[in-house]
């Protein structure tokens, strides 16, 4: 007889319902059976403790004592102690406890289970008194003697007492258990007999018929429902899992891509209400992305930004790229970051249903873009001031010769004129003559490249120097200049090329803070000596608008200006603080209420080595004795006039135009002294004084060279190689003289 489907389909349920009432009875039987005999030992368990509490409670207190290591009912613990909380007796405290000092308190035992003894006994009324701790898992028993006041008490833990009621119980849950073993056995056996077989012939059935083989199953089987259901489920599984996977797999990859992405990915809706940012917002900006999150994405932006970002994101057409957009996010440290923006219209995308922004720091990019047109502008300026100072160079080297003739001539037409009138004209002439002289020779000496060299200077002569220089530019800029200086300053030891390069700078900076000010314009120059501190301060200050405080700290910063483009470097502040500290002293700036600002110089009033006493100038009165000089210059208005200052008619002149005709000169009179320009053409000083070094090398420590050009580096070098002296162009009569002096030649008075 073969079941019917209907029949098989009872029998399974049948043989379900009969293991789940078989479990849940072998499970409710143990249950009930563990909790009445747990209850049972449990309240035997409370009564032996109970007793032996009172038992113990009329003994004596020696044999109190005595008993405490006894205990009836294995794992008993038996304590006795006062109602002050003092342990007088205890198994885990024996070895601790003086009977006669009583002096370990509960309290200090940190002891879980006497602490709460003791609340127990300070809280009862009436004794014995026993329950169970739930807190701390133990049974107990108190009672209190009549003659000590003392408290005993018994107690037991839980997990013994649960342990013993659990030993009966288990024989009941092993004997359950082995019956649902056996019921399992059975229907297992019935299910593979009425189902598993059915199934096999319906997998084989639906293989051979996959194959192409025509197997037909019977139709009083019912395995085919069951096994077409099974197998459309199966197909049906297999699928699902695959697109979860694939689905698993793209959305890990997304989400990889997104959290560790640079970039700050949003999505704002309609509203521009931000609905998801990236993880990467925290790396970048140092906030969380829940920050962000139901805000505007104009709250965030700066102010200046909002509309234009707004505008951007609003017109916005679907499917078409949102273009390029720039705008600021302020930092969690208070910085404005820029950032850089494409995007894209998602709106009508139900998977989006946003517009997604993606955000790019490029703050460092920016920042390096303005440092390269800066340093690039920087570039540009020194290009151009190092080729203006080229020209002004050569144009103050082509002065030189004429402009020393027109000095020279006017101090020997001046020494010699006997008309009061006239020497009063040829003194004005004089005058002028060595103003343009002294401005000519401070623009060389503060474009010369140099070693710094420290000699004594007087700072009023730097100054003064420095106010000669820039007296017209000074004037037409209707600047009124207010000069004070203390009498009796002393020198300071120090390059006075590089302070009058410092004055020349904070002078200009004055001027240029003038340019936009209201009248009038005054610049005042205090010069002081500070004899407790042994310094000399320069102040120069203006009626400007000063600088503002935010920028105060900065001024100092080299390439850092306010100047347009074009009008400063930002380096003459920061050359100049270089200069003053390589001198030891200070350069400091301040800012007036009033307005304006001070610039303060303090160099330092050091001990200076008194130099040797050069010979005194040679006059036209006191002349040495006649002597031989060569004088080389292409210039013979130049070289005509040093022979008239080195007295022509006193000694024997020759004037060569060239090194070539100076050799023939050489080499056909010996000469006491060389007086040779550095540029001529043919031969050049340098060359000619490498023959003399070659063929008269004792003349060569008697050659003085003649120059307007100490510009050239390789001129430079020349003369610090050499280390002769020098006559710099334009000269005057007494420096010529003093400088023949040094050169220690043999005098003799002239006989009249």
């Amino acid at each position: 007889m073969v079941a019917s489907p209907s029949s098989h389909s009872l029998i399974r349920i049948t043989l379900y319902h009969i293991a789940v009432g078989v479990t849940v009875i072998v499970a409710l039987s143990s249950t009930v059976t563990y909790y009445l005999m747990f209850r049972e030992i449990e309240q035997h368990t409370l009564e032996r403790l109970r007793d032996y509490a009172d038992m113990r409670s009329t003994l004596q207190i020696e044999n109190l004592l005595l008993s405490i290591h006894k205990s009836e009912i294995p794992g008993t613990i038996h304590t006795v102690f006062r109602p002050d909380g003092r342990l007088v007796a205890d198994p885990d405290y024996l070895h601790n406890i003086d009977i006669n000092r009583q002096d370990i308190r509960i309290v200090d035992t940190k002891d879980r289970r006497l602490a709460s003894l003791l609340k127990i006994a300070n809280s009862s009324d009436t004794f014995p008194v026993c329950g169970y701790d739930f807190i701390n898992d133990f049974y107990y028993a108190l009672s209190r003697p009549a003659s000590s006041g003392w408290y005993v008490s018994s107690t037991l833990s839980g997990q013994l007492v649960r342990a013993q009621a659990f030993r009966p119980a288990q024989w009941v849950l092993l004997a359950g258990l082995a019956s649902l073993g056996l019921l399992m056995l059975i229907l297992a056996v019935i299910l593979r007999r009425q189902i598993g077989r059915p199934l096999n012939t319906l997998m084989t059935a639906i293989q051979s018929f996959s194959a192409g083989e025509n197997y037909v199953v019977g139709t009083s089987s019912n395995a085919n429902e069951i096994g077409h259901l099974a197998a459309s489920f199966n197909d049906m599984v297999q699928k699902i899992s695959e697109r979860d996977a694939a689905l698993r797999v793209e959305k890990e990859r997304n989400r990889a891509l997104i959290e560790h992405a640079e970039d700050i990915i949003s999505v704002v809706d309609a509203s521009l209400v931000i609905r998801y940012i990236s993880p990467s917002v925290i790396f970048v900006l140092g906030h969380a992305p829940e920050q962000y999150l139901g805000r505007t994405i104009t709250e965030i932006v700066h102010p200046d930004d909002a509309r234009a970002l707004k505008l951007a994101l609003i017109n916005a057409l679907p499917d078409l790229p949102i273009e390029r957009l720039e705008y600021r996010i302020q930092h969690k440290d208070g910085d404005w970051r820029i950032f850089e923006a494409t995007g894209a219209n998602q709106l009508d995308n139900s998977a989006v249903r946003g517009i997604v922004v993606n955000s790019r720091d490029i703050t460092q990019a920016k920042q390096a873009e303005q440092e390269i047109i800066r340093q690039r502008e920087a570039l540009y300026q020194r290009e151009k001031l190092a080729a203006m100072g080229s020209l002004l160079a050569g144009v103050a080297h082509e002065l030189n010769n004429p402009l020393s003739i027109v000095v020279g001539r006017a101090i020997m037409l001046e020494e010699d004129c006997v008309d009061e009138e006239t020497q009063a004209v040829v003194q004005k002439i004089r005058v002028a003559a060595e103003r343009c002289a002294r401005i000519v020779k401070t623009f060389l000496s503060m474009a010369r490249q140099h070693q710094p060299h420290h000699t004594p200077v007087q700072i009023r002569q730097v100054i003064d120097s420095s106010l000669d220089m820039l007296a017209y530019s000074l004037r037409t800029s209707g600047i009124q200049v207010d000069y004070f200086s203390e009498p009796d300053l002393p020198e300071i030891s120090a390059d006075a090329d590089q302070l009058h390069q410092v004055f020349m700078n904070l002078l200009v900076n004055a001027q240029q803070a003038l340019a936009d000010a209201p009248e009038p314009h005054l610049i005042s120059i205090a010069t002081r000596y500070n004899r407790n501190r042994q310094e000399i301060c320069v102040e120069v200050s203006d009626n400007g608008a000063g600088i503002p405080a935010a920028i105060l700290s900065r001024i100092f910063d080299p390439y850092f200006t306010t100047k347009p483009t074009g009008v400063g470097t930002g380096l003459g502040l920061s050359v100049s603080l270089g200069i003053v500290e390589s001198h030891g002293g200070t350069l400091t700036v301040s800012c007036p209420p009033k307005g304006g600002a001070i610039f303060r110089v303090c160099l330092p009033v050091r001990d200076i080595a008194l130099e040797p006493e050069k010979p005194e100038a040679i006059s036209g009165e006191s002349l040495p004795a006649r002597k031989r000089y060569l004088i080389v210059d292409d210039e013979t208005e130049v070289s005509s006039l040093m022979a008239d200052i080195i007295g022509r008619h006193q000694h024997h002149i020759d004037i060569a135009c060239s090194g070539r005709e100076a050799i023939g000169f050489l080499e056909k009179t010996v000469y006491d002294a060389v007086l040779t320009d550095l540029r001529m053409p043919e031969m050049d000083g340098p060359a000619l004084y490498s023959v003399i070094q070659e063929r008269w090398p004792e003349l060569a420590e008697r050659v003085m060279f003649v120059t307007g050009d100490t510009l050239s580096l390789h001129i430079q070098e020349f003369l610090d190689k050499t280390q002769r002296p020098v006559i710099e162009k334009p000269f005057i009569p007494s420096e010529v003289r003093s400088k023949l002096a040094e050169l220690e030649l043999p005098i003799e008075k002239v006989k009249d």
